[in-house]
């Protein structure tokens, strides 16, 4: 990925900032996916954000049954791999 810099207009900006707080991601992440949709590309897929983490940090996560995950995480991240892949067969 390839690092850029931009300017634009005051409401512009605060349009970008308030979608990103909305969405919980970042700007960055808002504008590349509006670009990749202005120049014709699909965009891809979003990736989890430290705001995902939030509710395992607050102990209020659903762990399922791979509990506890501390423990299994290695399978549990393997089960949520597969899951993506095959919910987005699309993906190279």
């Amino acid at each position: 990925m390839k690092r850029a810099q931009l300017q634009i207009d005051d409401k512009l900006y605060e349009a970008v900032r308030q979608k990103a707080f909305h969405d919980t991601r970042s700007m960055a992440s808002v504008l590349r996916e509006a670009l990749e949709l202005y120049m014709g590309q699909k965009p891809r897929p979003k990736k989890s954000s430290a705001w995902d983490a939030l509710p395992v940090a607050l102990g209020s996560s659903h762990q399922g049954p791979l509990s506890p995950v501390s423990e299994n995480h290695d399978q549990a991240l393997a089960d949520a791999l597969i899951e993506d892949i095959q919910t987005q067969p699309d993906l190279p």
